[in-house]
């Protein structure tokens, strides 16, 4: 439970406000539209990095932690989309209860042990109510460097995972270590299901002969995305060893999402 409630937010989704809800969203956070301010270098690097170049993301600087865009797609000129989403800072006692689409979701937890994880992670001063939505308590990581050092751990576990699934589809079969580790995440019954689905995948590709091109640039991709992963814990190593040596007793749950973290350079 403890590994679920430091990286909740490193899975949280963005949600959409309905359409023509943005006022009443807005005033729940005692905002309106003029407190909406364009983040014009978020916005930039969106528009440098986008591959599909028929989507208009607009990012605004966070209201009190909630992040919230402004989306518009386009098909030959035409509007196909228009709306609002947002992203909540943290987590909140129900939203954890009420998970969906994540880890663990096969492990339910009751209310009380959900209340009594919260209350021994406040008391350690690992988490702090950062604000109150719609009447409820939401949390957030206390200490600002471990938050900003579990958002890596979890981006580095998502590009590890996409990694795992590419290979899977397209290269070699899962070795034990990899089988257990999903199973230990989703549970044996759906972690079997994706297991076989990635075989019958696997097979289909590797039969193709007249498709070499592909399995080079799959291969070659898979390698890029090695190196990166190995990049990245070696810096975050650098940025963060005071942190990891100062929050020893996390080592396992960290373990948990990124073993990699503590093998030898």
């Amino acid at each position: 439970m403890y590994y679920l409630l430091l990286f909740y937010e490193t899975r949280t989704r963005s949600e959409d406000i309905p359409e023509g809800k943005l006022d009443e969203f807005l005033a729940s956070l005692h905002k309106t539209r003029e407190d909406l301010v364009v983040d014009e270098k978020s916005m930039r690097a969106y528009d440098e990095a986008a591959i599909v170049k028929t989507m208009k993301l607009t990012p605004y600087i966070p209201i009190n932690g909630v992040e919230i865009w402004h989306i518009r797609s386009f098909n030959k000129g035409l509007r196909k989309y228009d709306g609002f989403k947002y992203r909540l800072p943290g987590f909140s006692i129900m939203e954890f209860v009420n998970r969906r689409r994540f880890t663990y979701d096969y492990l339910d937890f009751t209310l009380e042990e959900v209340e009594n994880s919260f209350r021994k992670l406040q008391k350690l001063g690992l988490i702090v109510e950062s604000m109150k939505f719609r009447g409820e308590s939401r949390f957030v990581i206390a200490d600002e460097r471990l938050r900003a050092m579990v958002k890596e751990i979890g981006f580095i576990e998502q590009i590890q995972w996409n990694n795992m699934l590419t290979s899977w589809d397209y290269v070699r079969s899962p070795t034990n270590e990899e089988r257990d580790w999903l199973r230990k995440f989703y549970g044996r019954n759906q972690a079997d299901k994706l297991l076989d689905e990635k075989a019958l995948s696997r097979r289909e590709f590797l039969k193709r002969k007249d498709d070499d091109i592909s399995k080079v640039i799959f291969k070659k991709h898979i390698k890029e995305q090695e190196k990166e992963i190995k990049d990245r814990i070696k810096k975050l190593k650098e940025t963060y060893g005071d942190i990891l040596n100062e929050y020893d007793f996390l080592r396992e749950i960290i373990k948990i999402v990124c073993p990699k973290i503590f093998e030898a350079a």
